[in-house]
Formats: structure tokens, C-alpha cells, sequence
């Protein structure tokens, strides 16, 4: 089954062989199955908190984006929306 799915991911944990969960070992990722492996036109993983897939479909291009929103107040959610949708 994972064989089926390519994954786009971006952590800012090093390399670790065990398996961590919850904060600080969090991280973002989008799966695609492999049959839209082909139709990925851009990623990007540069943010840790933000990365995006671009597919290229007959319908026109589609945007998945993941964001990981850990912020004390809705203020702070807010602003960094805003500054990591700039980049997009």
C-alpha cells in the first residue's frame, strides 16, 4: 500500500530513526497516488510549515497546499497565513 503513494514532505527535525510524534517533532506532507505522480508540475518544500503540489489536470492546474498553524492566538495564525501565502 505505501509503495502506492509518492509523498511530499517537509520537517524541521534532522534525520532520526525512531519514530517521534506531537511537538517540536512535527512537520507537514502531502500523498499523492503514483498514477498523479506524472501530472506534478511544482513543489515546494522550502517552508517547514508550508509546502504546496501543483498537479496539472485536463480541468487545469490544481494547488494542494498543507500548512501547519502552531500559534498561541488567533492573531498569530492569521499573520503567518498571510506572510506564508505570499510566497505561493
Amino acid at each position: 500500500m505505501v509503495s502506492d503513494y509518492y509523498c511530499v514532505s517537509a520537517s524541521p527535525m534532522k534525520d532520526s530513526k525512531q519514530s517521534l510524534r506531537g511537538r517540536p517533532y512535527g512537520g507537514t506532507a502531502i500523498l499523492i497516488t503514483n498514477k498523479f505522480k506524472q501530472s506534478m508540475i511544482e513543489t515546494d518544500t522550502s517552508d517547514t510549515r508550508l509546502i504546496y503540489v501543483k498537479l496539472k489536470s485536463k480541468f487545469g492546474e490544481l494547488l494542494l497546499v498543507n500548512i501547519c498553524l502552531l500559534c498561541n492566538t488567533n492573531e498569530n495564525k492569521k499573520s503567518h497565513i498571510q506572510l506564508s501565502c505570499q510566497n505561493l
